[in-house]
């Protein structure tokens, strides 16, 4: 049986057994439906499954539980589910100082709604440099809340060494590509691989 969206009653209305057992008994078995969009006009306590085009071909699905009272603009919180993950072994260099740059092969992850994410994102690296810096980026600029100069900070030149960095919970106010970004802080070459990136929702639009 499937979740059917629920009708609107007016006074007055006889229902029948069929509406009863397809609106009320279905729906409560069904427990929430499985949605490619969040619903228009969602109810306090609302619960959906979810999932974006961009989620499904990892077989990521989101349970998401509507709170009318939240404080947040993102009033769909997340209740289950798994990360947005995404990892690249190859190596790449970079030169660049003190101005990020997107380096090829990735990571990266599509961020499907605009909310509050848990970002978490590291690498292994070789620099000459006094330090290198990797950091995410949605849309190739600067996330809000993210002082670039300080997250995935690695001081001093290092033959090989491998760093993680989670954030607090991080509004992306917009959807897109979620890409690790990299530069180092003075003249010379960093070498980065075995880089990884993941975003999981706290709460969405």
């Amino acid at each position: 049986m499937a979740w059917t969206a629920p009708s609107t009653w007016v006074a007055g209305a006889i229902l029948t057994a069929a509406q009863l057992n397809q609106q009320l008994r279905d729906n409560m078995l069904a427990s929430g439906p499985f949605l490619t969009a969040l619903p228009a006009a969602p109810a306090d306590g609302d619960q959906i499954y979810y999932q974006a085009s961009s989620m499904a071909a990892a077989g990521i699905v989101w349970h998401l539980r509507y709170n009318s009272a939240s404080a947040s603009i993102y009033k769909w919180e997340f209740v289950g589910g798994s990360a947005l993950t995404d990892r690249a072994n190859g190596t790449v260099t970079t030169t660049s100082v003190a101005v990020p740059v997107a380096l090829t092969g990735g990571p990266s992850v599509t961020i499907p709604l605009a909310g509050q994410y848990i970002i978490t994102y590291g690498a292994s690296l070789a620099s000459t440099a006094d330090y290198a810096v990797i950091v995410p980026r949605l849309n190739t600029l600067a996330i809000a809340g993210i002082v670039e100069a300080d997250y995935g900070l690695i001081n001093g030149v290092a033959p090989l060494v491998s760093a993680e960095t989670f954030t607090a919970p991080i509004t992306l106010a917009a959807t897109g590509p979620l890409a690790l970004y990299y530069f180092i802080g003075s003249t010379g070459t960093a070498t980065f691989l075995r880089r990884a990136v993941s975003a999981i929702p706290v709460r969405v639009i």
